[in-house]
C-alpha cells in the first residue's frame, strides 16, 4: 500500500539486503526507478508470531534458558517494527533508512522529492489512514 520499495520475497527487517539494494542501487543510474512494497498488518502479525516460534525452537535445541529466547525474540520484533514503521509513519522514506544506520539528513537536500511522502505527503497520509481503517473492518 504504501509504496517504494520492491521484492520477490518478504521483508522483516530495515537490514535486509533486499530493502537496501533496491532503494538505493535501483537509482543509481540516474533514471528514475519504480518498486512497490505491498504491506500487510496481518502479514506482520504472523512474522511476530514466527518469530516468536522459531526463537522458542532454537532455544530448546540449544538447551538455553528463557533469557536467550526472549532475546531473540525481542531483536526480531524491533526489527519488524523498523519494517512496519517504515510502511506506516508519513515520513521521508530515505531519511527513515538512512535514520535506521545512523545518518541523519536533511531530507529536502538529499531526498529531493524521490520517494512518495516526499512527493505527495498529503496522498501518502491519506493511504496510512484508509489502511489503518480497513484493518479495523
Amino acid at each position: 500500500i504504501i509504496s517504494l520499495i520492491g521484492a520477490k520475497r518478504s521483508l522483516s527487517s530495515l537490514s535486509s539486503s533486499y530493502l537496501l539494494s533496491y532503494t538505493h542501487l535501483d537509482c543509481r543510474d540516474g533514471k528514475p526507478a519504480l518498486s512497490l512494497l505491498y504491506y500487510s498488518k496481518d502479514d506482520a502479525s504472523k512474522f511476530a508470531y514466527l518469530a516468536k516460534l522459531n526463537a522458542e525452537r532454537a532455544a530448546k535445541k540449544k538447551g538455553k534458558q528463557n533469557g536467550f529466547t526472549s532475546q531473540k525474540v525481542d531483536h526480531s520484533i524491533l526489527e519488524l517494527e523498523g519494517m512496519v514503521n517504515y510502511c506506516t509513519k508519513p515520513m521521508c522514506k530515505r531519511k527513515y533508512v538512512l535514520q535506521h544506520f545512523g545518518e541523519q539528513i536533511d531530507a529536502s537536500v538529499v531526498c529531493k522529492k524521490t520517494c512518495d511522502y516526499c512527493i505527495s505527503p498529503a496522498k501518502v497520509e491519506r493511504e496510512i489512514q484508509a489502511s489503518e481503517c480497513m484493518s479495523t473492518v
